[in-house]
């Protein structure tokens, strides 16, 4: 983990909440800020980031925060997996934390409950609206397609698209 991206120069680490690691009670909750602290602990005197990717609602990410207490503590905020997996607003999570998510975002869309099954625009996610409200903030770091493409013509589609609308 840290030793190893420390070792290799790497920026940050991704700590996934998802399936058997949701956050969905105060055990896991506890459990999660614990993680967090430590690896935030271990990481800091080398200037690692450490990236959570949750689907917890803003409440929940502020007690998360002010828990955790950490200054390379950062959300690694997921255009679709919120609308998914939480059923809550995207655009809502990212207007509130978009000062504390990383150099990096996650953007795919698809049919709910499926997880990045369309090109972007074309799934039920909400993504232009998403993708405008993330254009307009000024963020100008990575933006990670993660939809699962079936051809290149599709992933390359998509990046010009989104390069052309970032530009």
């Amino acid at each position: 983990g840290v030793e190893t991206a420390r070792a290799m120069g790497i920026p940050s680490i991704s700590v996934p909440h998802f399936f058997a690691n949701r956050i969905t009670d105060r055990d896991s909750f506890n459990a999660s800020v614990e993680a967090l602290r430590f690896l935030c602990d271990m990481a800091a005197d080398s200037g690692i980031l450490i990236h959570t990717e949750n689907v917890l609602s803003n409440p929940e990410l502020e007690r998360l925060w002010n828990e955790v207490d950490r200054e390379n503590l950062r959300l690694l905020f997921d255009s679709q997996n919120y609308a998914a997996m939480a059923g809550t607003d995207a655009v809502e999570i990212f207007q509130k934390w978009q000062g504390d998510c990383g150099s990096y975002l996650h953007i795919k869309d698809g049919i709910t409950p499926a997880l990045g099954d369309q090109p972007l625009w074309k799934g039920n996610s909400n993504f232009e609206r998403i993708f405008n409200v993330i254009r307009n903030s000024g963020f100008t770091g990575d933006l990670i397609l993660e939809s699962n493409y079936a051809d290149e013509a599709t992933l390359l589609q998509d990046m010009k698209q989104v390069s052309q609308c970032m530009s």
